[in-house]
């Protein structure tokens, strides 16, 4: 019995080995077939709205198909963004419980549990020019203290605004003489 298991065993390991060459041959045809521009009419007018009969006229009307094309599309609108997005740091001080809190006999060898800093680190956008900027409400929870650092390396003390953990966000407010980049919505 177990010679007959080992000779099937072997008979389909045989067969998949000498399969994955046509199976890779057909995979590499699919992927060097152009799309369906069917289909890129489709999602160029769910992601840009049909504008009429012109909607997907134009290069930038395009969706993007295969990994350079997004790649080259990503770039511009990162450049365009970056300015508007900023570094948010959150730090707040948490009191430490010992399980020996309250035992003179351990509290003489490693003493009183000392409170310790958390922080916590996130990414906004600022959505107006005066400073106003969207988060997480996770990165702000609990927070004595909250910065924001800019793209251009400049760093602010921020107000807490509005906040909803329900939705998980948050609204923070900087200060400044000159007006903020900020993100087109």
């Amino acid at each position: 019995m177990p010679a007959k298991r080992l000779s099937l065993v072997l008979l389909c390991a045989f067969m998949v080995f000498a399969a994955a060459p046509a199976v890779r041959q057909a995979l590499a045809e699919d992927a060097a077939k152009p799309a369906d521009p069917g289909l890129s009419d489709v999602l160029t007018d769910l992601l840009h709205g049909v504008e009429g009969e012109n909607a997907t006229s134009g290069p930038d009307k395009r969706v993007p198909f295969g990994r350079e094309e997004v790649q080259l599309s990503f770039a511009p609108l990162v450049k365009q963004t970056a300015p508007a997005v900023v570094n948010v740091y959150a730090s707040q001080t948490a009191k430490v419980t010992s399980p020996f809190e309250g035992d003179p006999f351990f509290e003489e060898f490693f003493g009183r549990a000392q409170p310790r800093a958390q922080s916590s680190l996130g990414s906004g956008v600022l959505v107006d020019p005066s400073g106003v900027i969207v988060t997480n409400f996770h990165v702000i929870k609990d927070a004595d203290e909250v910065k924001v650092a800019t793209a251009d390396g400049r760093e602010f003390a921020s107000k807490v605004m509005l906040k909803d953990e329900t939705l998980d966000l948050a609204v923070l407010k900087i200060e400044s003489d000159k007006p903020f980049p900020v993100i087109a919505i």
